[in-house]
């Protein structure tokens, strides 16, 4: 059998394996040993997890819950449905925006924008690309890097259009 070092990835896979006795988990590295190949991807957790961790499905039934709000707001405009993504999102994005540096003002300024984004552009969610979380939080963070680079942008200077005011007819033609 071959040594592997103390902290390798592939021991520790290894430990994982005889653990929660997977016969079947893949054990070439840590990403193929998350899920066995007998298993679907929820049901993996459950395999892998250490015990003191609680794996429940209210949090798929949670991001299933926010997919069909999305389609609520998308098909129908419906308040109650973004009421409650707004409640769940809006602080969240907020604390985001601030961990990332900006002040809370203008923080709370981009929350708003995004959440207005998502109530406008809930038809261009695609849950097949990523989640509703992951949807948020990447418009957060191209709206937080637009607000960066509109406060880093010059002021134009002022242009002045048509002859100096102290100027007359007669010093012009002269």
């Amino acid at each position: 059998m071959k040594s592997f070092a103390r902290g390798d990835p592939r021991r520790l896979t290894r430990r994982m394996c005889r653990m929660f006795s997977a016969p079947d988990m893949v054990v070439n590295d840590l990403a193929s040993a998350v899920r066995p190949k007998s298993l679907p991807a929820r049901a993996a957790l459950a395999v892998v997890a250490p015990a003191r961790m609680k794996v429940t499905t209210t949090d798929t039934d949670k991001r299933l819950e926010w997919i069909a709000q999305i389609a609520a707001v998308r098909d129908r405009q419906d308040r109650a449905a973004f009421a409650d993504l707004f409640r769940h999102f809006a602080p969240r994005v907020k604390g985001f925006l601030m961990k990332s540096g900006a002040p809370a003002d203008q923080a709370e300024e981009v929350a708003q924008d995004v959440m207005a984004t998502v109530w406008r552009k809930a038809g261009m969610f695609d849950p097949g690309k990523a989640s509703v979380a992951t949807w948020i939080y990447t418009i957060a963070r191209n709206r937080r890097i637009d607000a960066l680079r509109k406060s880093r942008r010059p002021e134009p200077e002022e242009l002045t259009w048509g002859p100096e005011q102290g100027a007359s007819a007669g010093d012009v033609l002269a």
